[in-house]
């Protein structure tokens, strides 16, 4: 199947444009959290997490690589609550990370490993009544079924109940 040159450069484009956003909206103290840490490595599972950062972190794990990170430079972090920090808008919860470029959603998905998509947490709930963790990788999972003739649609922002 032939991908128009057209269609290709508006996919980059929306790539690019996606990860400037997601870079561009977390903070300094997130990206030295986020850094790349060998030591530190976490499943893609969506279980979020509070922490006394007011951060939201994706699943405990890597809220556990935080602490860490933050313990060894001589600060503390504590969890505070299982689910989302409170007041925290939707668009705003920060998804810590071991690895900044790999896809993700709340299920293992190995179709989305060739994916390059940030990490950032904008949930959308799929017509396969999935979340994905944002619309980058909502969009890699839609044309790696459109290739096999199936349909996937956003039914709406945020996680699927």
């Amino acid at each position: 199947m032939k991908i128009s040159m057209k269609f290709s450069i508006s996919l980059l484009l929306l790539l690019c444009c996606s990860l400037y956003q997601a870079y561009a909206s977390i903070g300094a103290e997130a990206a030295a959290i986020n850094a790349i840490d060998v030591d530190c490595i976490c499943g893609r599972d969506y279980s979020p997490v509070c922490a006394s950062d007011s951060l939201t972190y994706s699943n405990r794990c890597l809220y556990e690589c935080a602490r860490k990170k933050l313990q060894a430079k001589g600060r503390s972090l504590e969890l505070v609550r299982s689910g989302a920090c409170a007041g925290e808008s939707l668009g705003r919860k920060h998804a810590a990370v071991a690895e900044p470029l790999v896809a993700a959603v709340a299920e293992e998905d190995t179709d989305l490993d060739s994916c390059v998509c940030d990490r950032s947490l904008k949930p959308v709930c799929g017509s396969d009544s999935r979340t994905y963790n944002n619309a980058c990788l909502f969009e890699c999972k839609r044309s790696i079924l459109a290739r096999s003739g199936k349909v996937l649609s956003i039914l709406r922002q945020g996680a699927c109940n």
